[in-house]
């Protein structure tokens, strides 16, 4: 089993349905007939930190896989789990000290998916560090309250830093917790503030409901929204790599349409994109989401030749072994 094909089938497997395709078979086809290869698709599901999602995956497609593999997968998720227990209670003792300046936190990307139960399994998603959003003109006393609670890190930045003029703080670390923080001052790179800003995030946020913190979640189509830019943007910051597309990007976009159904403002997130001159970008994106995750493009999201052209250019990449 080349990369090319493992893509190809843990894409499938992950979209949660499995038509039959135009070409090859189903996924139970290709296990039968011996063309799967478990070891490369665990190579190249934790290359793209997926690996967690397998086993519920694999479940609800009704697929039958080795012992071992279940026992090891079985075994991931749980201590995935573990971990992320631990990060549920390290974003709540985040939320606790910013609330004690009168501020909800915002949380972005996988700390959000997490507390929202999006995954509906504490261990199915990989997290590395906290995303929160503050408010860009509380951000010295938004610092200094994690630093009182134990957080280290540095504030000031000068030109020439990387994080000089940056949309969030440089990490903060607890050498008593599992992740780093990132304090974000806007929820996506600055190249792409046109499309989508703190102030709409946080005025279109909504209460989560914790034990001990008041914290908040972006609306589903502004995760949609930053689910892409952050793809766009993780494709720049990385240029030897630029035609990656994360398979865990596209994971999460769709569980995050599958929660929304008809809620997501797609007429509205297609002409943010257009304004900005990101039109192309967000239509190959909802193309490789169908291509591989089977997720129809929705309505008014045609490819014309150019956008084509574009997406043939990026199939050579994701694909590859």
């Amino acid at each position: 089993m080349t990369g090319r094909q493992a893509y190809y089938f843990l894409g499938r497997l992950l979209g949660g349905d499995d038509p039959a395709p135009r070409r090859g078979g189903t996924l139970a086809h290709w296990i039968a007939s011996g063309r799967v290869s478990w070891e490369r698709l665990v190579e190249v599901s934790s290359r793209h930190l997926v690996t967690p999602a397998l086993l519920p995956a694999f479940d609800q497609n009704g697929l039958q896989i080795p012992d071992d593999l279940r026992e090891f997968l079985t075994d991931l998720r749980d201590l995935n789990a573990q971990r992320n227990e631990a990060l549920s209670v390290q974003i709540e003792e985040i939320g606790r000290a910013l609330n004690e300046l009168g501020i909800e936190p915002v949380l972005l990307k996988g700390a959000a998916h997490l507390s929202s139960g999006l995954y509906g399994h504490p261990g199915d998603r990989v997290l590395g560090d906290l995303d929160i959003l503050i408010p860009a003109e509380a951000a010295r006393d938004c610092y200094l309250a994690l630093v009182k609670i134990g957080y280290q890190g540095y504030f000031q930045t000068n030109p020439g830093d990387p994080y000089h003029d940056h949309h969030h703080l440089p990490p903060l670390e607890h050498h008593g917790r599992k992740a780093a923080v990132e304090l974000h001052l806007e929820p996506v790179n600055k190249r792409y503030w046109d499309v989508l800003s703190a102030a709409e995030m946080r005025a279109d946020s909504t209460a989560l409901a914790t034990a001990t913190a008041r914290l908040r979640r972006p609306s589903l189509t502004h995760q949609v929204i930053q689910n892409i830019l952050h793809c766009q943007s993780t494709r720049r910051h990385y240029p030897l790599r630029a035609r990656r597309i994360p398979l865990r990007h596209l994971h999460d976009q769709t569980l995050i349409r599958r929660a929304a159904g008809e809620g997501i403002d797609w007429p509205g997130i297609r002409d943010r994109f257009d304004r900005a001159g990101q039109g192309r970008a967000l239509r190959i994106h909802l193309a490789l989401a169908e291509r591989f995750f089977d997720r129809p493009r929705p309505e008014g999201f045609g490819l014309s030749l150019r956008d084509r052209a574009a997406k043939a250019w990026f199939l050579g990449w994701p694909l590859r072994g």
